[in-house]
């Protein structure tokens, strides 16, 4: 249950879209005269934890109305998850599907594969232990021909990528299984960057994804924009969402 701080926080904030610390900070002085910046630090590392706030830029945040996005996986990608917490306990990898996307498409689509990414240096190694345990379908980092003419007319493909270091990651938990699968922001930027893996996401489908993905969710632009800036796209990635997406971004992005 909210205490009274958090239910005058929410009424005052309900209204705006996004607010800067500043405007936190000030909200608590009106009731803490003799507030210090360390212990207002605790109040939104507090707001956060108890998922009334959420950052959406760096020092910018929002009310967190919007649920957090959590891409759902097939039995396919549980197999793998399963394969990799046996044999390959220490190793960062990454998974999501493709057919996840129908969310925010407007073309919805009735093929689909599944994404495998990990280390670059262990690319060749995970992929043919995954063809040893009767992967047929997999497909290493292939352009746009191959999953055009191949990939996408298969019933279970499996994309294998290098994942590139410090991307946006969390864990879900599937029975005692625990899974590494990638933040929204994640998904949105390398829809932007590997135009020819994902070139059925690209043009007027990519705003659409994009634009959905901000109504349906909280986006945090800092994560998104280091994640793009590592993949060197940052600029490329500030000019799309400014040019094509109707969102208060002025704040977000200075």
């Amino acid at each position: 249950m909210k205490n009274f701080y958090e239910k005058q926080l929410v009424s005052r904030f309900e209204k705006q879209e996004i607010f800067p610390r500043e405007d936190l900070f000030k909200f608590y002085a009106e009731y803490e005269p003799e507030l210090n910046e360390g212990t207002f630090g605790w109040r939104i590392y507090d707001l956060k934890k108890k998922n009334i706030i959420r950052n959406v830029g760096k020092g910018i945040y929002s009310l967190s109305g919007k649920s957090l996005y959590i891409p759902t996986l097939g039995k396919l990608s549980k197999k793998i998850a399963k394969l990799f917490s046996k044999n390959y306990s220490e190793l960062e990898y990454c998974l999501w599907e493709t057919l996840c996307l129908n969310e925010f498409s407007n073309h919805q689509s009735t093929t689909s594969f599944t994404v495998l990414e990990v280390e670059k240096e262990l690319l060749d190694s995970v992929f043919y232990f995954l063809k040893k345990n009767k992967m047929n379908d997999l497909y290493l980092q292939p352009d746009e021909k191959m999953i055009e003419r191949y990939v996408l007319e298969k019933e279970n493909p499996v994309v294998l990528k290098s994942l590139i270091t410090r991307a946006p990651l969390q864990k879900i938990k599937d029975k005692r299984l625990k899974i590494t699968v990638p933040h929204l922001e994640k998904i949105l930027v390398d829809l932007f960057c590997d135009s020819k893996i994902f070139y059925f996401s690209a043009g007027k489908e990519l705003e659409n994804i994009y634009t959905n993905a901000l109504d349906f969710y909280t986006i945090d632009f800092s994560r998104l924009l280091n994640y793009a800036k590592r993949r060197g796209k940052e600029s490329e990635i500030k000019d799309f969402i400014e040019n094509n997406l109707n969102y208060p971004l002025e704040n977000i992005l200075r």
